[in-house]
């Protein structure tokens, strides 16, 4: 009797996430009397997935399809690191070779042919950039330093928008920081960096002030320059960083000598330092000298006036008057 059936080999493709081991069944197309054995190879492909980096490589195992006549199929196994990189999918290739019957090469027997020889391994992408800004507090003699970092590294650059943005009764564009608008920042795609920098430029003016706030926003993220938030995303990060501007100046207030004769009133300035985007109030009394000048008799007692430092960021000072009196 001779034989009329052949074994046609072949092997599926598997697609899974990079999280576990990847499991390739070949199968024939009949059962068999005698075992099928054959050769198994792991291949990267160009540009691709890395065997030692993406997974571990296969070569020459064998597989067989047992001769039982009840058997149709053996598997193949193959490990995948689990890397926290964010990354395409890649691809791998699961060769089969050297088909053998009874251990004799009979392509009437066993044969790729009509079959599919060759696997796809790919391995789909579980990681995720999840971005975020810090927030900087800093006096306002310098420069603050933003950094935005990746919860992982990627092999893609991924690029965003920066942009300052005012915060109605805070810091202003152009008077307290210099603008930002339509910046780019960049993690760079070699699979170890994590964050880039922005700098903001701060006016170290001489105003007495609030600490005041100003926002660094990001937006527009893109990996390998599409939108992908599978692969980089701000949710669950933080996509507005808070500058606080601290005051660095302080009002030292002052109030001059006067010497005059008795005929007219006596004008008295107080001072500031520094000029105030905040009123500066303070009282203002007379007071005796013993055996010197009597308030009554020879001026006008002042008893709590108020002098006022304008909150404009311009002036700095203000006037008191005490009336003398010109006795003969």
């Amino acid at each position: 009797i001779v034989n009329n059936d052949t074994a046609v080999l072949s092997i599926n493709d598997v697609s899974m996430a990079e999280d576990g081991t990847f499991t390739f069944t070949i199968t024939s197309s009949n059962p068999t009397e005698t075992d099928i054995t054959g050769t198994v190879d792991t291949a990267d492909i160009a540009s691709e997935a890395l065997a030692g980096a993406d997974y571990t490589a296969i070569s020459g195992a064998t597989f067989t399809i047992s001769g039982d006549s009840v058997d149709l199929s053996d598997s193949v196994t193959v490990t995948v690191n689990d890397d926290n990189i964010v990354e395409d999918d890649e691809d791998f290739n699961v060769n089969l070779s050297n088909a053998l019957f009874g251990g004799a090469a009979d392509v009437t027997r066993a044969t790729f042919t009509g079959g599919d020889a060759s696997g796809l391994g790919t391995i789909v992408n579980n990681d995720t950039a999840v971005l975020s800004i810090n927030d900087v507090s800093m006096a306002e003699d310098g420069t603050f330093t933003f950094t935005i970092t990746s919860s992982n590294p990627t092999e893609t650059d991924i690029t965003g928008t920066v942009d300052t943005a005012d915060i109605a009764g805070e810091a202003l564009a152009g008077a307290d920081y210099t603008a930002i608008s339509g910046a780019t920042f960049t993690i760079s795609g070699d699979s170890l960096d994590t964050s880039d920098t922005i700098t903001v430029t701060v006016t170290d003016d001489n105003i007495v002030e609030d600490d005041e706030d100003f926002n660094l926003n990001l937006s527009n993220v893109l990996f390998g320059f599409a939108t992908d938030d599978t692969r980089a995303t701000f949710t669950g990060g933080d996509a507005s960083g808070l500058g606080t501007i601290v005051n660095n100046d302080t009002a030292v207030l002052s109030i001059n000598d006067v010497s005059m004769a008795e005929d007219g009133t006596f004008t008295f300035t107080i001072t500031s330092s520094n000029p105030t985007e905040t009123d500066i109030t303070g009282s203002v009394d007379t007071a005796d000298i013993a055996g010197v000048a009597l308030a009554g008799a020879d001026y006008t007692a002042i008893s709590g006036a108020t002098f006022t430092i304008s909150g404009d960021s311009l002036d700095t000072s203000d006037t008191i008057t005490v009336t003398v009196t010109d006795d003969n």
